[in-house]
């Protein structure tokens, strides 16, 4: 308490210059028009950059929460458009069958792009309803399928791997083709048995198929990119740049079509 004191003592005397060149100011600004306009108006851009960084260091802070708030936001969205007719893709016929799809949100932890065989891990598992063969959808395209599923981490093997091929669309029409990985290029895929009287040209969108026991019909896999039909050859052979980035994927959405199981059980049956 003494050091106190003695500090004040001191400094009595710049204290009272301080205290006095302050009284001025206020006095000058609150007696003149132009000096207060200035004031008033230092005083916004100061604190109105003040509370700007207060709200992005708030703003900093709620990102895992927004986020999350985002994501269910989005999770119900997408449930609606894939549980519409046509599934936000190729129009179905009138006598076309919409089964019916549950999405689940998911962030990936682990992933690769630059293996032979790629894989991601996502923080959902079987607590979360997550079950093998299950399709897999990021912001922009497709990711993968479900192979292996533990309480609360699940595998997806990814398009960036050879073990599996998927059924791909030309959107807009009813050609139907395989698409795999080519173990170059973690962007771009093969698309084969489109035939050769089909006109393609790059640009073309590719989506999942119609027939999909994975994903629902019209999900976004990618655009062609190069066009190849070698002589005496009857199908093209197609690359397709991917809309998804595999290496940067971290938001998902997991796909359960609720009848599968039943539909599986009647594809089953022994035929006669």
């Amino acid at each position: 308490m003494q050091q106190i004191i003695n500090f004040f003592l001191r400094s009595r005397d710049a204290l009272l210059f301080l205290f006095l060149f302050g009284l001025a100011l206020v006095l000058t600004i609150d007696s003149h028009g132009y000096h207060k306009t200035l004031w008033v108006s230092s005083n916004n851009v100061v604190f109105g950059n003040l509370h700007e960084w207060q709200s992005s260091l708030g703003d900093y802070f709620s990102l895992d929460e927004r986020n999350a708030s985002l994501q269910a936001e989005n999770q119900y969205l997408r449930q609606q458009l894939l549980n519409r007719d046509g599934d936000g893709g190729v129009p179905l016929d009138s006598m076309s069958w919409t089964p019916d799809y549950k999405i689940t949100p998911g962030m990936i932890v682990r992933n690769t792009h630059k293996k032979t065989h790629n894989y991601a891990i996502i923080n959902r598992g079987s607590r979360d309803s997550i079950a093998i063969d299950q399709g897999v959808i990021g912001p922009s395209g497709i990711v993968g399928l479900i192979d292996e599923v533990g309480p609360r981490y699940s595998r997806i093997i990814t398009l960036l791997n050879p073990d599996v091929s998927w059924e791909a669309q030309l959107k807009g029409t009813n050609l139907f083709g395989i698409l795999s990985w080519d173990q170059r290029n973690h962007r771009v895929m093969d698309l084969e048995d489109i035939p050769r009287l089909a006109r393609v040209r790059q640009g073309d969108t590719v989506v999942t198929g119609q027939y999909s026991r994975i994903f629902p019909q019209g999900i976004p896999i990618g655009v062609v990119s190069q066009v190849n039909l070698q002589e005496g050859k009857d199908y093209y052979d197609l690359k397709v740049q991917l809309l998804n980035d595999l290496a940067r994927s971290r938001e998902v959405y997991v796909v359960e079509q609720r009848d599968r199981i039943a539909v599986d059980t009647l594809l089953n049956l022994p035929t006669e």
